[in-house]
């Protein structure tokens, strides 16, 4: 079995190779991982939408959702559509 390195990136990004010769099996696929306790507690002026999603898809509180709606058109219309499906209980 084999397990992600130990490192501080919160960000991975895979793809899958041959053992023996290292080629690569395709370049349509690939696995994209967010290790979301490793974020950053901070986040930075500059942080990438990477990094904002991860923050929203990880968010506990209104202020937190808020402040990332702010800075990123695509995360502010998906926050406007998880208010929606949360006034509904069966979504």
């Amino acid at each position: 079995m084999y397990f992600i390195e130990d490192t501080n990136e919160f960000y991975s990004c895979f793809h899958i190779l041959e053992d023996t010769r290292h080629t690569l099996y395709t370049n349509k696929m690939e696995f994209h991982i967010l290790e979301l306790t490793k974020l950053p507690k901070k986040l930075k002026e500059d942080a990438n939408d990477i990094l904002l999603w991860a923050k929203f898809i990880n968010a506990k509180t209104k202020e937190q959702f808020e402040m990332l709606a702010e800075k990123n058109k695509s995360i502010s219309q998906a926050y406007q559509q998880l208010q929606v499906i949360s006034q509904d209980e069966q979504k």
